[in-house]
Protein backbone atom coordinates (compact mmCIF):
# COMPACT_ATOMS: atom_id res chain seq x y z
CA UNK A 1 0.00 0.00 0.00
CA UNK A 2 0.90 3.39 -0.78
CA UNK A 3 -0.26 6.77 0.04
CA UNK A 4 -1.49 7.69 -3.14
CA UNK A 5 -4.15 4.56 -2.78
CA UNK A 6 -4.81 5.70 0.07
CA UNK A 7 -5.65 8.86 -0.61
CA UNK A 8 -8.17 7.62 -3.65
CA UNK A 9 -9.56 6.25 -0.15
CA UNK A 10 -10.35 9.42 1.48
CA UNK A 11 -11.68 10.81 -2.00
CA UNK A 12 -13.71 7.99 -2.07
CA UNK A 13 -14.83 9.19 1.38
CA UNK A 14 -15.60 12.71 0.89
CA UNK A 15 -17.13 11.97 -2.58
CA UNK A 16 -19.25 9.62 -0.84
CA UNK A 17 -20.01 10.44 3.16
CA UNK A 18 -23.37 12.23 2.54
CA UNK A 19 -24.35 8.78 0.60
CA UNK A 20 -23.25 7.16 3.73
CA UNK A 21 -26.80 6.23 5.94
CA UNK A 22 -26.01 2.95 7.04
CA UNK A 23 -23.83 0.14 8.24
CA UNK A 24 -23.99 -2.23 5.27
CA UNK A 25 -23.12 1.03 3.00
CA UNK A 26 -20.05 2.14 4.99
CA UNK A 27 -19.07 -2.22 4.82
CA UNK A 28 -19.33 -1.76 1.00
CA UNK A 29 -18.06 1.67 0.01
CA UNK A 30 -15.26 2.18 2.18
CA UNK A 31 -14.50 -0.90 4.47
CA UNK A 32 -14.20 -3.90 1.53
CA UNK A 33 -11.84 -1.39 -0.42
CA UNK A 34 -10.03 -0.90 2.36
CA UNK A 35 -9.33 -4.56 3.06
CA UNK A 36 -8.34 -4.43 -0.85
CA UNK A 37 -6.05 -1.75 0.02
CA UNK A 38 -4.61 -3.96 2.75
CA UNK A 39 -3.62 -6.52 -0.53
CA UNK A 40 -7.01 -9.32 0.47
CA UNK A 41 -9.94 -10.20 -1.75
CA UNK A 42 -13.33 -9.85 0.10
CA UNK A 43 -14.11 -12.29 -2.90
CA UNK A 44 -12.24 -15.06 -1.59
CA UNK A 45 -13.45 -17.01 1.74
CA UNK A 46 -9.96 -18.37 2.39
CA UNK A 47 -8.85 -14.84 2.63
CA UNK A 48 -12.03 -12.57 4.17
CA UNK A 49 -15.47 -14.35 5.96
CA UNK A 50 -18.68 -12.26 6.44
CA UNK A 51 -20.32 -12.61 9.51
CA UNK A 52 -17.79 -14.71 10.99
CA UNK A 53 -18.05 -16.43 14.08
CA UNK A 54 -18.26 -15.84 17.79
CA UNK A 55 -21.76 -13.36 17.26
CA UNK A 56 -21.12 -13.09 13.86
CA UNK A 57 -18.09 -10.40 13.41
CA UNK A 58 -18.13 -8.57 10.17
CA UNK A 59 -15.45 -9.35 8.56
CA UNK A 60 -12.59 -11.99 9.72
CA UNK A 61 -9.17 -11.89 7.43
CA UNK A 62 -6.89 -15.14 7.28
CA UNK A 63 -3.89 -16.37 6.66
CA UNK A 64 -3.34 -17.93 3.39
CA UNK A 65 -4.04 -21.60 4.29
CA UNK A 66 -7.55 -19.79 5.67
CA UNK A 67 -7.62 -21.65 8.92
CA UNK A 68 -6.50 -18.96 10.90
CA UNK A 69 -7.68 -15.32 11.70
CA UNK A 70 -5.50 -12.85 11.62
CA UNK A 71 -7.74 -9.32 12.00
CA UNK A 72 -11.19 -8.83 12.40
CA UNK A 73 -13.03 -6.29 11.48
CA UNK A 74 -16.31 -4.76 13.68
CA UNK A 75 -18.40 -2.10 11.26
CA UNK A 76 -20.69 0.49 12.92
CA UNK A 77 -22.68 3.41 11.20
CA UNK A 78 -20.74 6.44 10.14
CA UNK A 79 -21.04 8.66 13.35
CA UNK A 80 -20.93 6.34 15.60
CA UNK A 81 -18.48 6.56 18.83
CA UNK A 82 -16.59 3.78 18.06
CA UNK A 83 -14.89 3.58 21.78
CA UNK A 84 -18.20 3.41 23.29
CA UNK A 85 -18.88 -0.07 21.22
CA UNK A 86 -16.10 -1.16 21.31
CA UNK A 87 -16.87 -3.94 23.62
CA UNK A 88 -18.40 -6.38 21.02
CA UNK A 89 -14.72 -6.27 19.31
CA UNK A 90 -13.56 -7.37 23.14
CA UNK A 91 -15.75 -10.10 22.57
CA UNK A 92 -14.36 -11.15 19.66
CA UNK A 93 -10.92 -10.84 20.82
CA UNK A 94 -11.90 -12.98 24.06
CA UNK A 95 -13.23 -15.91 22.08
CA UNK A 96 -10.59 -16.91 19.31
CA UNK A 97 -7.32 -17.25 21.54
CA UNK A 98 -4.83 -17.25 18.27
CA UNK A 99 -6.54 -13.43 17.19
CA UNK A 100 -4.24 -10.61 18.27
CA UNK A 101 -5.65 -7.81 16.32
CA UNK A 102 -8.73 -6.22 15.89
CA UNK A 103 -10.65 -2.76 13.80
CA UNK A 104 -13.44 -1.10 14.90
CA UNK A 105 -14.52 1.62 12.07
CA UNK A 106 -17.78 3.35 10.77
CA UNK A 107 -15.77 3.54 7.91
CA UNK A 108 -14.06 7.00 8.19
CA UNK A 109 -12.41 6.86 11.37
CA UNK A 110 -10.53 3.16 11.85
CA UNK A 111 -9.48 1.94 15.69
CA UNK A 112 -6.81 -0.89 15.85
CA UNK A 113 -6.98 -2.28 19.15
CA UNK A 114 -4.33 -5.54 20.14
CA UNK A 115 -4.50 -8.28 23.07
CA UNK A 116 -0.62 -6.58 24.10
CA UNK A 117 -1.20 -6.42 27.58
CA UNK A 118 -3.09 -9.89 28.52
CA UNK A 119 -3.68 -12.77 25.45
CA UNK A 120 -7.12 -12.50 24.89
CA UNK A 121 -8.11 -9.68 26.71
CA UNK A 122 -8.33 -6.76 24.45
CA UNK A 123 -6.26 -3.67 25.68
CA UNK A 124 -8.34 -0.10 26.86
CA UNK A 125 -7.11 1.67 23.79
CA UNK A 126 -6.13 1.50 20.62
CA UNK A 127 -2.65 1.23 19.86
CA UNK A 128 -2.93 2.98 16.16
CA UNK A 129 -6.06 5.25 14.64
CA UNK A 130 -6.46 7.46 11.54
CA UNK A 131 -9.54 8.91 10.36
CA UNK A 132 -9.82 9.45 6.78
CA UNK A 133 -11.15 13.29 7.12
CA UNK A 134 -8.26 13.87 9.29
CA UNK A 135 -6.73 17.08 6.98
CA UNK A 136 -2.95 16.47 8.86
CA UNK A 137 -2.76 13.24 8.47
CA UNK A 138 0.38 12.09 6.84
CA UNK A 139 -0.43 9.25 4.55
CA UNK A 140 2.53 8.12 3.82
CA UNK A 141 3.44 7.59 7.49
CA UNK A 142 -0.40 5.89 7.67
CA UNK A 143 0.59 3.61 4.34
CA UNK A 144 3.92 2.51 5.87
CA UNK A 145 1.84 1.65 8.72
CA UNK A 146 -1.11 -0.41 7.78
CA UNK A 147 1.56 -1.91 5.13
CA UNK A 148 2.55 -4.01 8.28
CA UNK A 149 -1.04 -5.25 8.05
CA UNK A 150 -1.14 -6.73 4.12
CA UNK A 151 -1.70 -10.03 3.09
CA UNK A 152 2.29 -10.00 2.15
CA UNK A 153 3.46 -8.43 5.25
CA UNK A 154 1.55 -9.84 7.97
CA UNK A 155 3.63 -10.86 10.99
CA UNK A 156 1.95 -10.96 14.26
CA UNK A 157 5.41 -11.27 16.33
CA UNK A 158 6.47 -8.52 14.75
CA UNK A 159 3.30 -6.74 14.33
CA UNK A 160 2.45 -7.24 18.39
CA UNK A 161 6.38 -4.95 19.02
CA UNK A 162 4.79 -2.68 16.16
CA UNK A 163 1.82 -1.88 17.58
CA UNK A 164 3.57 -1.38 21.37
CA UNK A 165 5.71 1.06 20.46
CA UNK A 166 3.08 2.73 18.25
CA UNK A 167 1.39 2.78 21.70
CA UNK A 168 4.11 4.17 23.82
CA UNK A 169 4.91 7.16 21.11
CA UNK A 170 1.31 8.22 21.05
CA UNK A 171 0.94 8.58 24.55
CA UNK A 172 3.85 10.57 24.50
CA UNK A 173 3.06 12.30 21.47
CA UNK A 174 -0.41 12.84 23.52
CA UNK A 175 1.22 14.26 26.56
CA UNK A 176 3.41 16.43 25.02
CA UNK A 177 0.90 18.19 23.25
CA UNK A 178 -1.24 18.66 26.42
Amino acid sequence: MDANQLLELVKRYQDSKSFISNEETAKLALVVPFIRLLGYDPGLPREVRLEYAADFMDFAIFDQTGQKPLIVIETKPLGTDLKSRAQQLARYLSQLPELHFGIITDGCHYLFFGDLENPNVMDPEPFFTFSLEDTKSDWTKVAKFLSKFSRESFNATTLITDAENSRYRQGMIDKLSA
